[in-house]
């Protein structure tokens, strides 16, 4: 389904707590995923560095797109937990400088690195490996939905590869308490807020994730005053790739703010 990607979380997100950056629960999109889980851990399990994974694949379309997600199950709420993510447009598979169709139904070895990790996963937990073909809207979908066939045979093998630390550091080295320089002194005119709202037309099965941003009003000790609010929607048919749409629209006004005062 072309909305997978409900709990992706924000694209180069700021971190900050109270928006909406971090990815959620990871169950909504695994259930729309083709999903491998691994049995509980019988010990911790440290991972530093890139996972990977190579994939036997074929696809019916001559461009596929393929995010493959590396989760970590809770063993009591049964959460899933993004802890690595890679996503690779299938066109790709040669070389990003020059995309080449794939042939349909033809076996590609594709190799997908995911986002570097540094986490220990206690006793308990499981591993999912979740690999889908679309993932909106942290990426532009394919122009045509596509079925992509993971092969699992001794022929064509299909491995996830982890970066387990396997030693553990003897010593820890002696950091400083970090320094930070004073801040501003402004002066909030307007709070800054958030909302996230997504919708789910089922007549026309349109799915919507409307952002919208006001950053605050605040005036700086240099007498300028910035104001700053936006709105990002994002639109999708759940069966229909070509009706993905994107409408951002920022309003920043600057303005120079004096105070007279009169005896």
């Amino acid at each position: 389904p072309q909305q997978t990607g409900t709990a992706s979380g924000n694209w180069l997100g700021w971190g900050f707590l109270k928006h909406p950056d971090h990815s959620l629960d990871q169950r909504i999109d695994d259930g729309r995923s083709l999903c491998f889980d691994s049995s509980p851990l019988l010990d911790d399990l440290e991972l530093f560095g890139f996972p990977s994974v190579q994939l036997s694949l074929s696809s019916n379309q001559p461009n596929a797109l393929l995010c493959v997600r590396l989760c970590a199950i809770e063993p009591e709420t049964c959460a899933s937990i993004l802890v690595a993510r890679g996503i690779l447009n299938l066109t790709h598979f040669n070389s990003h400088e020059h995309p080449e169709e794939l042939e349909i139904n033809k076996i590609y070895n594709i190799d997908v690195t995911l986002s570097g990790v540094c986490v220990r996963l206690s006793a308990g937990y499981r591993l999912r490996l979740a690999v889908s073909t679309a993932y909106w809207p942290f990426v532009w979908p394919s122009p045509q939905s596509a079925t992509v066939t993971i092969h699992l045979n001794r022929s064509s093998p299909s491995v996830l590869i982890l970066p387990r630390l396997a030693h553990k550091c003897s010593s820890k080295p002696d950091f400083d308490l970090p320094e930070i320089a004073p801040g501003l002194k402004v002066i909030t005119i307007r709070d800054d807020s958030i909302s996230s709202i997504r919708t789910f037309d089922e007549i026309n099965e349109i799915s919507t994730l409307k952002i919208t941003k006001d950053n605050g009003c605040i005036l700086y000790p240099d007498g300028h005053l910035f104001d700053e609010t936006s709105e990002s929607v994002y639109e999708i048919n759940e069966y229909g790739p070509q009706t993905a749409r994107v409408q951002i629209q920022r309003n920043a006004k600057t303005i120079p703010y004096r105070t007279i005062c009169r005896s």
